[in-house]
């Protein structure tokens, strides 16, 4: 009838564990947010970043104010009235690297 309708639960994956499939598919998504770049209208997306200096003892409760944030943000977007599915990518990671480390 037109509408967007959620016929699962939301599903969540594993936190801190390597998994080559969660990898490929955060590949895919950062495919897609590169396509919007060119291809959708700059009132419908936002992207930005802030490159900042940091003690990296913070991380772990940097990532937990980031799965806060994204939930907080994910019921206060979710409506019956849905007309669009839109994906929230936050990225946090050291802007040089070696093999994964600073």
């Amino acid at each position: 009838s037109g509408k967007l309708v959620r016929l699962a639960p939301p599903l969540q994956t594993t936190k801190d564990i390597p998994s080559r499939y969660l990898r490929e598919q955060h590949r895919q998504f950062m495919f897609l947010a590169e396509d919007s770049l060119e291809n959708v209208d700059l009132s419908l997306r936002d992207v930005g970043t802030v490159t900042i200096a940091i003690n990296s003892k913070k991380i772990p409760e940097a990532k937990k104010m980031i799965l806060e944030f994204r939930r907080k943000l994910a019921a206060f977007l979710e409506s019956e009235n849905a007309d669009q599915v839109y994906t929230l990518a936050t990225q946090l990671f050291p802007t040089k690297t070696y093999r994964g480390q600073p």
